[in-house]
């Protein structure tokens, strides 16, 4: 692969670099992305923080960050935060980490050869 000439031109390469596949785990759709492999030759997946939550898991964060809030008004707490905060402790659980890349806002990243076991233990976690 050619060097990129600036840094715009490699931020579009890496965004080229990933496939889109779904995945049906308990009668939900979980749209999966394909990333590069890690440095052992090992498949990676991207999954969106918020598909991690479920609806209630959802409502709880939010009732907890609306208290935050009123107990402390002059602070800045975001249901974003709490809740991708909570989104990695449970992924954790099953190795999921953080997807640092730059196009992946939110992003959690599971080295996976079947996603679907993997959603179904971080689903129950």
């Amino acid at each position: 692969m050619p060097k990129p000439k600036n840094h715009k031109q490699k931020h579009t390469i890496m965004k080229t670099n990933y496939s889109e596949s779904t995945v049906n785990v308990n009668g939900e759709t979980f749209t999966l992305y394909r990333v590069e492999n890690d440095i052992n030759g090992n498949p990676r997946y991207v999954l969106h923080f918020l598909d991690i939550l479920s609806k209630d898991e959802q409502a709880a964060l939010n009732e907890q960050t609306i208290a935050l809030k009123k107990a402390a008004p002059n602070q800045w707490i975001s249901f974003v935060d709490v809740a991708y905060n909570a989104a990695i402790a449970k992924a954790r659980k099953v190795g999921g980490k953080a997807y640092r890349a730059k196009w992946f806002g939110g992003g959690i990243v599971f080295q996976s050869y079947n996603m679907r076991i993997d959603l179904e233990n971080v689903l129950a976690a």
